[in-house]
């Protein structure tokens, strides 16, 4: 845990400097139009991964047993029978993606001098979003063996490349979205030769042979794989539905606007999903050794700690969100503030639960969440619709859609769910929420207190004390919120990361 944690902070620092960096950069010099088509690029290619995402973590499920007990031969089995099965399914989805960049100007809403160069973004990101298909099953090793710090150096290593070539090609030839599509591509191709290595490395019993391709083993990856699909079609309708019907009803302009503020609700859903998947493998791994008391435990620390971070870094942006808009982007863009804050109020609560999700794979009970999320996520479409349509909200409405109802669905079903799983008390993993929605509030109070004694006009003064409440609140959390156990759990991680840097 700790030498992951140690990459997770890595990769999240460069993600967070990337992002608020490359966000502004590529509006100013593409312009908004064109800058929100980059983010839709991506949610075509999720809408379309979503078989293989879920086959994925099912994967990852059936093979870190198989490893665990050293059953190289079932291993062997899962890992070809889910290799073929998915480039089997590649096939099948180039013929969709095709057809996507040829219609593109039908489906989308895309000015007429960028729709050449909009057909070179789709298609290069396309193939890529393919490429890094394969590079996920071999990703697996990584994630069986809880190398989730070599996950997070290749995923470190991709972001740098792409940054990088996207500049050097901006300055040499000239700015366009065909070359953040050559970026995109260039990526996922570093991130394939990198995972392959380290397949070999990790795991060198495996081999990729049809012989062990398994009829019987793919209907149980798909068993489990058929309900993650459900859940994760559902989790698109919730997250990346919002950039589609934004361009349909409001045009390219006002999703590129849109699609720019999203960066910071983008950024922390990173971060959580990084400190959250450091207990995913803790959590299959324990689950398959027996051990449900830490099951339960790495799951109660990890709600705790996450809402924690998220409760203060939400309350500080929220707080500060005309003003971090203003110096970002510009002043255009201050009047999204409150935008911007509807975005991130809920998600203390709503990605706070993350830790709790590994524990529907690892107990294979993810019928009843897919539907769920599948639901809700069916709900979220029809309400921005309904916004988009008979209010005069505009993109608030679309945030407050999905604001209703992922708070319903993460903030009431999946603590309660996990703890039935679980058969524990059903309050188990609600009380961890409530340290990091206290957090919050006094995050949010802190900054409206400073912001009327002084004058927050600059960068310096918006770090200077954005760090002071993050230490003020650190030391409040310390003394008044974490108990004996959770603070002996911290000395320990703190004590342990030491030991892994010398």
């Amino acid at each position: 845990i700790p030498k992951n944690l140690i990459y997770n902070i890595i990769s999240f620092l460069i993600n967070v400097f990337v992002g608020l960096w490359l966000v502004p950069y590529l509006v100013n010099i593409l312009g908004e139009s064109a800058y929100g088509l980059i983010p839709l690029a991506m949610l075509f290619t999720e809408y379309i991964s979503v078989i293989a995402v879920s086959i994925n973590g099912s994967i990852s499920r059936f093979l870190t047993i198989d490893i665990q007990k050293k059953n190289w031969t079932n291993a062997n089995k899962t890992f070809n029978t889910a290799f073929f099965a998915l480039l089997g399914l590649i096939l099948v989805q180039l013929i969709i993606l095709g057809y996507i960049t040829i219609d593109l100007n039908t489906l989308l809403n895309i000015p007429n001098e960028l729709l050449i160069d909009s057909y070179y973004l789709f298609a290069f990101t396309f193939l890529g979003y393919l490429i890094s298909l394969v590079s996920s099953v071999f990703s697996t090793s990584m994630y069986a063996y809880n190398r989730l710090d070599l996950i997070l150096k290749g995923n470190i290593t991709r972001t740098i490349i792409r940054t990088i070539t996207i500049i050097v090609l901006f300055i040499t030839i000239e700015p366009s979205l065909i070359i953040v599509g050559i970026s995109n591509l260039l990526g996922s191709i570093i991130i394939f030769l990198y995972s392959f290595y380290y397949w070999k490395t990790l795991t060198p019993n495996f081999k990729i042979n049809y012989n062990f391709y398994d009829k019987s083993r793919l209907k149980g990856l798909l068993g489990m794989g058929g309900w993650l699909i459900v859940n994760q079609v559902g989790y698109l309708l919730f997250l990346k539905i919002d950039l589609f019907v934004i361009n349909k009803y409001f045009g390219a302009n006002s999703g590129g606007r849109y699609a720019a503020v999203l960066q910071w609700s983008s950024l922390i859903r990173t971060m959580s999903g990084i400190l959250s998947g450091v207990l995913g493998p803790m959590i299959l791994i324990s689950y398959a050794n027996g051990d449900i008391k830490s099951v339960i435990k790495y799951a109660k620390v990890g709600v705790k700690y996450l809402s924690i971070a998220v409760g203060l870094i939400t309350g500080i942006i929220c707080g500060f969100s005309f003003e971090i808009l203003t110096l970002w982007l510009g002043t255009n863009f201050s009047d999204l503030a409150l935008l911007l804050i509807i975005m991130l109020s809920h998600l203390t609560i709503n990605l706070g639960v993350l830790p709790l999700l590994p524990i529907n794979t690892a107990f294979n009970k993810v019928k009843i969440p897919g539907i769920v999320t599948f639901i809700m996520g069916l709900l979220n479409l029809i309400l921005a619709i309904f916004f988009a349509s008979y209010t005069d909200m505009g993109l608030l409405g679309i945030a407050l859609a999905g604001l209703i109802v992922l708070s319903l669905k993460n903030g009431i079903f999946s603590p309660w769910y996990a703890s039935k799983i679980l058969k524990i008390k059903s309050s188990t993993f609600f009380t961890p929420l409530i340290g990091g929605i206290i957090i919050f509030i006094c995050s949010i109070l802190f900054t409206t207190l400073l912001k009327n004694i002084f004058i927050i006009d600059n960068w310096i003064s918006l770090t200077f004390f954005g760090v002071l409440i993050s230490l003020i609140s650190i030391y409040f959390v310390w003394i008044f919120i974490l108990n004996t156990e959770e603070k002996l759990f911290a000395k320990n991680l703190i004590k342990q990361k030491f030991n892994v840097t010398r």
